[in-house]
């Protein structure tokens, strides 16, 4: 009972922390867009679901389309009450006040999914691993990377949700391997698949818990059969049901993620020779926190070991369990090997329930050492102390003034009114301070509209380039990528003798958790970068 308590607790502790910062970087009567783009893509998809019957049209976030349907389902009553109708925005600066309103209805689902998928986790964990749920809860809520995902509106969170059903399912057929329950576990399974691709490895480790869990298999195929063709249906229903209407889309989705973006990874000074010494040793601790990173890398090799001496002794039946998450783990990281740098961030989050009931367990086992408990009870509470202490950084720095209204705020006090301001293509991805991304779009969307400041697009090409140019993440270009337009324009701005007059850094506090502006880059988990102003010399 004790420990049910203090996981309510938990869990209610996450709701209060991520409401509170359920408003920062949304649309507003300042700023169109989200901070995150892809937020305002997913929204796109969702409109274009219900009005294209696809999400997959030009600006709006393609792929299977289930968690698109949920959330267009999830907004009918506030659209029924009069709170929102994603239905009448036409641009970004259409109606701030309801877009805002949208946004946080719409990232209301997102925490929603993310309670769900933490007691679902703890329950997991108490149940067929025979933890104490709160270990596992904790492990998982408190990773700097659940923390910053928990608070956009995006499947990634969803996604986990149905990842942490399909092992509950599955380990319940383990329990009692009937086919009813082998049909029923193909659901979640299913429908994680449905919610976003990165989920296909599910295909692999529902038919391998056939195998693993099902007695005297070789009689009992019809279970694996009726199970894919379960899994498939569901799948193709509420996934991709465009699927052959859609072919194109979805094989240029598919090339831009596992081809066109992996070409570019040879364009960044890594520090390192491999970029997977890079991911696993430098990214991750970062994104899983490195107290709790340490902890799952000596779980890994823990349960490594142990799986290999239970074969040996033949006592492995005894572990089907943490062999099959374990198993499952592996799958995951290889379903990342292709993504090469596109493996961090978000799509990394699919490991997390698989380290936090690992984790979970191992924790289990070594509190049984009855002589060292008390020691090892003090000294976990403590790692978990420092570890949220770490992780609170992505959410306290949400607290203040991020640097896009810092900057927006200076540009208004010490640029003269009417002065032509240069900026890169593609605006709504330059993380622009506020008032430059609003004019912009105001006076794109209606030229007689009156702003304080002309706009133009600039590169390194560009004729003559104007007094004022804004340039945003020029450390990274600078220091670490090889080539691109914005290390190009940066060179010709130092040989025409701009100088900077305002630099607005992002948080201090959350820039600590990072080595460098790489590293800040290629987490995943930031949308704010540096912004700089460079005036005429």
């Amino acid at each position: 009972m004790k420990n049910n308590i203090f996981l309510i607790i938990l869990i209610a502790l996450y709701g209060v922390v991520m409401f509170s910062v359920i408003s920062w970087g949304v649309p507003t009567g300042t700023r169109p867009f989200t901070y995150n783009m892809d937020e305002w893509h997913q929204l796109e998809a969702v409109r274009a679901l219900f009005t294209r019957g696809t999400p997959n049209v030009p600006g709006a976030a393609h792929g299977s389309i289930f968690q698109f349907l949920v959330s267009g389902i999830y907004l009918i009553p506030f659209v029924f009450l009069g709170l929102v109708n994603p239905f009448t925005i036409h641009s970004s600066i259409d109606n701030p006040a309801m877009q805002e309103r949208l946004f946080v209805i719409l990232r209301s689902n997102t925490l929603l999914f993310g309670v769900l998928s933490i007691i679902v986790v703890a329950i997991t964990a108490k149940k067929y691993l025979k933890t104490n749920p709160a270990f596992a809860a904790i492990l998982m809520m408190g990773t700097p990377i659940w923390l910053t995902l928990s608070s956009y509106f995006k499947y990634d969170v969803a996604l986990i949700f149905w990842i942490a059903l399909s092992l509950f399912f599955l380990l319940r057929y383990a329990k009692k391997p009937t086919l009813r329950n082998f049909i029923y576990s193909a659901i979640p399974c299913a429908l994680s698949l449905a919610t976003k691709v990165s989920a296909v490895p599910m295909l692999i480790i529902y038919s391998f818990s056939f195998f693993w869990f099902t007695p005297h298999w070789r009689k009992n195929y019809k279970y694996l059969v009726l199970g894919i063709i379960t899994f498939l249906g569901i799948f193709i229903i509420l996934g991709v049901p465009d699927l052959i209407f859609r072919w194109s889309d979805y094989s240029e989705y598919l090339s831009s993620n596992l081809i066109t973006a992996v070409q570019n990874d040879n364009n960044y000074l890594l520090g390192v020779s491999n970029k997977w010494i890079y991911i696993l040793f430098t990214i991750f601790p970062m994104i899983f926190g490195h107290i709790f990173y340490v902890l799952f890398f000596i779980t890994f090799i823990y349960w490594f070991i142990k799986i290999i001496k239970l074969f040996q002794v033949k006592k492995h039946v005894n572990y089907k369990s943490e062999i099959f998450l374990f198993f499952s783990l592996k799958i995951f990281l290889l379903s990342l090997v292709p993504l090469g740098l596109g493996a961090t961030g978000n799509r990394s989050l699919v490991l997390l329930p698989f380290f936090a009931l690992l984790s979970a367990k191992f924790i289990a086992n070594i509190l049984k050492l009855k002589k060292y408990k008390l020691y090892l009870v003090i000294s976990i509470s403590i790692l978990i102390l420092l570890q949220f202490h770490e992780s609170s950084v992505v959410i306290t720095a949400k607290y203040n003034k991020s640097a896009l209204q810092r900057s927006s705020d200076w540009i208004v006090k010490n640029i003269h009114k009417d002065t032509v301001v240069g900026i890169e293509n593609i605006p709504i991805y330059q993380t622009l301070p506020d008032i430059m991304l609003k004019e912009y779009y105001l006076s794109t969307s209606n030229k007689h509209v009156k702003t304080n400041y002309a706009y133009e697009i600039v590169n390194s090409l560009s004729e003559k380039l104007p007094e004022v140019v804004i340039i945003t993440n020029r450390y990274m270009h600078e220091e670490f990528v090889i080539k691109s337009p914005k290390k190009d324009l940066l060179k010709r701005l130092k040989r025409e003798n701009y100088k900077v007059v305002g630099e607005f850094m992002p948080n201090p506090q959350l820039y600590k958790l990072f080595y460098n502006d790489l590293d800040y880059y290629q987490s995943g988990l930031n949308f704010v970068f540096p912004v700089t102003i460079y005036e005429k010399g």
